[in-house]
């Protein structure tokens, strides 16, 4: 049976199946699947619904970004709720860690035309870990401004502003938390704690018995104790949440009233790929006094308890395939492209800003100005002598962030010299722009290789990663494999913390030109990271016929001799080292792919 055939024949089992009556949950055997499924299903089927992974490691140091937190605990809520009929999750998802039930009740219920006790609301803001903003920007943050309210609620997708008038709420309006204008008036909502992990007393104290319980350390020790003892948020948290709660909860505490199972056919070996991944990071940082672990038993679900949860269900096994096949990435999701009717933010208060016609103030934050028979959200900006212009938001694409040197003046308002500095910096702008065209069409006219992608070859190879892609990673790779099967020649800079995963973003790239018969050269600054890096080459890609060499100051004068043989005549796939590859005398046979780390710290 062709490829094709094989997805069409299994879209036809999902669909089938999802058509069934009841309430349905799909576990798939990684967190890609279930993202591809759910993206397919949720075209057909209102009340669907994917519960993400946290795209963390097991014991990891980071919590789940933002936006992960705010969606799964929408769907909890949706569970919670008896809003969802379908779900879809992967076993890595199922196994890991989520809050109790009653964490998820909401601590507060907003109607239009309702009394609102002010001071209870914010209260219970701060008590369930809202965390007071001058301006609302992302998810578990509040802000006020006299009569005004706004709150981006854990679950919505946008902010909520609440306008109270004599002890009564006059609106409720969702808004865009960009541009800060409204997009759609709602009636009610409700707010649910922005963390997996409860920051109220209760949960404050239940953490505090339960660690001291649990782990027998000296508690000043550990930053995470004395952050959640002063009820502030802690990255890494996760890692505690059965001492928040009365013992550990995983989805399927959720799932009581799904009686019906899809099943991936790999999810078994999964289960214990992802248990040797658990053991192995548990006895890795066990030891470590500041950050004592729970045992995996007592944090993940296990074998035995998701075997417990099958056995009294009707479960389908099947073997699940990708949708999309054009791409060879597992995830076909497509960069995150922002709103482009509003491309200014709000900008932090006392900061420098520049508004068209007035020149350089300084942004003294939102204003709500009230006439007769309108109220307007008005960006406040001052001027020299204390003079102040207020702009609508809606005209707010007028004013953007100042960048240039920190003891710049203010402008005075109705002088011209504004004018003066606005007309010269136009006409540099101008030439600026210019010299760039000028560059990039000159870029443009030069033709370089167009890279083939090896299918089987390549998508074994990403198999073969054992971490879970973040999005921001996948992103990446799918505009960089764009790049590599184009004939114009790639120019891109490839930014992320330590840690995220943008060696693996080079070694996929790496892999690629070495297919196409072409070399890849890695600069790194110092001698250890190329150390480091060909350590890391040589076992990723151990299942390959890559020839991988390094060049530093470490290598002998014999073997630099033979490397620089083996670089002309094409039998080094992938060469990594220092400013010893600038020589001009090297030559290579084909380069074709050109890796920069940390390219900062370099002097050329």
């Amino acid at each position: 049976m062709s490829k094709n055939n094989r997805n069409n024949s299994f879209q036809e089992q999902l669909f089938s199946w999802a058509n069934q009556k009841g309430q349905k949950v799909i576990i798939t055997s990684n967190p890609l699947l279930a993202e591809s499924t759910y993206q397919e299903l949720e075209k057909k089927h209102p009340k669907v619904s994917l519960f993400p992974h946290t795209e963390t490691l097991p014991y990891d140091f980071f919590s789940p970004s933002k936006h992960i937190k705010n969606l799964r605990m929408q769907a909890l809520s949706g569970l919670l709720a008896d809003e969802i009929n379908i779900l879809i999750i992967s076993i890595q998802a199922l196994m890991s860690p989520c809050p109790d039930k009653a964490h998820l009740l909401p601590f507060e219920l907003l109607e239009t035309n309702k009394d609102i006790d002010r001071k209870n609301l914010i209260s219970g803001l701060q008590n369930s870990g809202y965390e007071r903003k001058d301006i609302v920007k992302e998810v578990g943050e509040f802000a006020l401004r006299g009569s005004i309210i706004d709150i981006y609620a854990t679950g919505y997708d946008e902010p909520i502003r609440i306008e109270i008038s004599e002890s009564k709420i006059e609106s409720l309006r969702t808004f865009d938390p960009t541009s800060q204008i409204t997009t759609q008036k709602i009636n009610s909502f409700s707010a649910i704690p922005p963390y997996e992990y409860a920051l109220n007393q209760k949960g404050i104290n239940l953490f505090k018995k339960n660690w001291r319980n649990y782990f027998d350390t000296f508690e000043e020790d550990s930053d995470v104790f004395k952050s959640i003892a002063k009820g502030k948020a802690e990255e890494g948290s996760e890692i505690y949440l059965p001492l928040f709660f009365l013992g550990k909860t995983s989805v399927i505490n959720y799932l009581d009233k799904f009686d019906v199972v899809l099943l991936d056919k790999n999810v078994l070996k999964e289960i214990k790929d992802y248990e040797l991944l658990i053991n192995e990071r548990y006895e890795e940082y066990r030891y470590d006094i500041t950050r004592p672990l729970l045992k995996p038993s007592e944090l993940f679900l296990t074998k035995n308890e998701f075997k417990s949860f099958l056995k009294d269900r009707e479960v389908t096994n099947i073997t699940f395939n990708n949708f999309n096949s054009k791409i060879i990435m597992k995830d076909k999701s497509k960069p995150i492209q922002t709103k482009k009717e509003y491309n200014h933010q709000i900008p932090e208060i006392d900061d420098r800003v520049v508004h068209l016609f007035h020149g350089i103030g300084i942004f003294k934050g939102l204003k709500n100005i009230k006439t007769r028979s309108t109220s307007n959200e008005c960006l406040e900006i001052e001027y020299r002598n204390n003079s102040k212009v207020f702009v609508p938001i809606d005209s707010m694409h007028l004013v953007s962030k100042y960048f240039g040197p920190e003891e710049i003046n203010i402008d005075e308002l109705g002088s011209k010299k504004w004018e003066r500095k606005k007309t010269l910096a136009i006409k540099r702008t101008f030439d600026t722009a210019a010299e760039l065209l000028k560059t990039q069409a000159k870029r443009n006219l030069r033709k370089g290789k167009k890279y083939q992608i090896p299918k089987n070859e390549y998508f074994e190879f990403c198999k073969e990663f054992q971490f879970i892609e973040t999005q921001d990673q996948k992103n990446t790779i799918l505009e960089i494999e764009k790049d590599l099967q184009d004939s114009i020649p790639m120019d891109r800079l490839v930014c992320g913390e330590v840690g995220f995963g943008k060696t693996e973003v080079a070694m996929r790239a790496s892999f690629i030109s070495a297919f196409n018969n072409s070399q890849t050269c890695i600069l790194v600054p110092t001698t250890v990271l190329a150390q480091q890096h060909y350590e890391s080459f040589i076992k990723r890609f151990s299942n390959s016929p890559i020839n991988i060499q390094k060049l530093s100051r470490d290598i002998t004068v014999r073997k630099r001799k033979e490397i620089f043989s083996h670089l002309k005549d094409g039998h080094i796939d992938i060469i990594i080292g220092t400013h010893a590859l600038l020589q001009g005398s090297i030559e290579f046979q084909d380069l074709g792919l050109l890796i920069i780390d940390e390219e900062h710290r370099f002097g050329v």
